[in-house]
């Protein structure tokens, strides 16, 4: 009798059995006019319809009841054991999370020591450079940050080899297949996102009333070169669109994110996941954005396994906008002004 029936079931027909049982007791003590809250008498003046419409209208009103709890419980557990909700195998423990997110941080930012002190021992003065020249110093830069970072994590993680087929995986095949593709889920989730983003602006603008000033980030730092040149172009796209998203979505999604499903459902890391993502980007006043994609990202990538498809959308998404501010440029537009005021 443990299983004879679920927890959902109960909860839908314990109180309907319940209310008749109650009913059946009220009717085998009406004769008593003790145990009447009312009268007999008042029965035949006050109820206006007949007991078999009241029974009718109440067994009508309980099979509604049922049903809609029937069918709210069955959406809820098919999404519990959707994919999308089921957590990765992990095998490492905490101290791996903490000592691993530590030494990306200290790697990032010695890198970047290491690379001023280089510049300026080999006597390169970033501001008498042109704009190719810049565009393929922040290019080297970028590449050498992606490469030192992912190099700590592969060495952190390495003792636990061979690791489940869904860590770390990027799989190029069945690109289009409708359960697990990765380009497929990338083009869907691409939509879904911007969409989700272009709301959140809106909500944005209406609750603060005006655009405020766009803070100093990526984006603005490379202003000056977007659209100088097609070699230009060419760098900007292969650091926006290849390396910063290889590097983002191997440690925000396919590193934390992964880890937190250790300790805590899918759901929970996907948004932990997104929110450090949006505050790694040192832009407060675009958290709201930025967390609406990391979410997309992380719920794509947690329905395909693939680490393609994050970083198919990010891809895109990065690329997207360089290509489209170039094209602007191009036509003479003052895409600083454009910024400015988004």
């Amino acid at each position: 009798m443990e299983n004879f029936m679920s927890d959902e079931l109960l909860g839908t027909f314990a109180p309907i059995l319940v209310y008749w049982v109650y009913s059946g007791i009220y009717v085998l003590l009406s004769p008593f006019e003790n145990y009447r809250l009312h009268p007999k008498k008042d029965e035949h003046v006050k109820n206006l319809v007949s007991k078999r419409t009241v029974v009718r209208g109440v067994l009508l009103q309980q099979a509604l009841q049922a049903a809609v709890a029937v069918i709210l419980f069955s959406i809820i557990l098919l999404c519990f054991e959707w994919p999308i909700f089921e957590r990765w195998d992990v095998p490492w423990e905490g101290q791996t999370v903490v000592l691993t997110m530590i030494a990306c941080g200290i790697s990032f930012v010695l890198t970047g020591f290491v690379e001023a002190s280089v510049t300026s021992y080999l006597g390169i003065q970033i501001v008498n450079l042109g704009a190719d020249e810049k565009a393929e110093l922040l290019f080297v830069d970028q590449f050498i940050v992606t490469a030192v970072v992912l190099g700590v994590i592969y060495g952190l993680t390495k003792s636990f080899q061979p690791l489940p087929d869904d860590i770390f995986c990027y799989n190029w095949k069945e690109p289009f297949n409708l359960q697990k593709g990765w380009l497929l889920w990338a083009v869907l989730g691409i939509v879904v996102a911007f969409l989700a983003i272009a709301l959140t602006g809106a909500a944005l603008a209406l609750f603060n009333g005006e655009t405020p000033e766009r803070e100093k980030d990526a984006l603005i730092i490379l202003l000056p070169l977007i659209g100088s040149s097609s070699i230009s172009t060419a760098y900007l796209v292969g650091i926006t669109g290849v390396l910063a998203p290889v590097l983002e979505e191997t440690l925000f999604r396919g590193f934390l994110m992964v880890t937190l499903t250790k300790w805590l459902p899918t759901s929970v890391s996907v948004i932990i996941s997104a929110a450090a993502f949006a505050l790694a980007h040192l832009t407060p006043g675009e958290f709201p954005q930025l967390f609406v994609l990391g979410t997309a990202l992380g719920f794509t990538y947690a329905h395909t396994r693939n680490l393609l498809t994050p970083i198919t959308i990010h891809a895109l998404w990065n690329s997207g906008v360089i290509l489209i501010l170039t094209f602007l440029q191009l036509q003479g537009y003052y895409i600083s002004n454009l910024l400015q005021g988004s």
